[in-house]
């Protein structure tokens, strides 16, 4: 079994893959249950699961670990379409946007045009502007016995990490 990572390694890590191969990505943020927030993230072929203290930090505090495979990667993530990814947004309609010449309504259409193309690689992208997503937000469909020792395990090991940092008792 791998070990847990911070979650900057780990993400460092991820970036890595998804710029080797950026088809086919699933990313889940599952409702917190307790004090910690869950981020699952599919490859297609690999299962992560993170654990953060907050979302809402630009430098979280967490760890994650590969926890599957595609079998449960696809029992824990709806597979949707279309996948997560980073897609450049058409210098076009990006001044219309800066320029006003576009309304939010008619943000949709130009939205769900750029979410039908290929997701692209970090530096297959000469564009000033980038959609990320589409993220997932919900409860994992299933998780399986592994799958919750792991979480458990990922919860201990965020909680000791906080009180390491000392910001555990923000928490408790």
């Amino acid at each position: 079994m791998e070990e847990a990572l911070p979650v900057d390694q780990l993400m460092r890590k991820l970036s890595s893959k998804y710029n080797s191969d950026p088809a086919d990505w699933t990313v889940l943020i599952g409702a917190p249950k307790g004090t910690h927030n869950d981020i699952f993230i599919s490859t297609g072929k690999e299962l992560w699961q993170v654990k953060v203290d907050s979302l809402y930090r630009s430098r979280p505090i967490g760890l994650g670990m590969k926890v599957g495979g595609e079998e449960e990667a696809s029992k824990v993530i709806r597979e949707e379409e279309p996948r997560y990814g980073l897609r450049p947004i058409p210098e076009n309609m990006i001044r219309k946007f800066i320029d006003g010449a576009i309304g939010y309504e008619d943000m949709v259409p130009i939205v769900d045009k750029v979410l039908k193309s290929k997701p692209r690689r970090v530096a297959d992208i000469e564009s000033s502007a980038v959609l990320q997503g589409p993220v997932q937000f919900g409860s994992p469909a299933e998780l399986s016995g592994k799958q919750r020792e792991l979480n458990t395990k990922l919860n201990r090991s965020l909680d000791r990490l906080l009180f390491e940092k000392g910001v555990g008792k923000e928490y408790a």
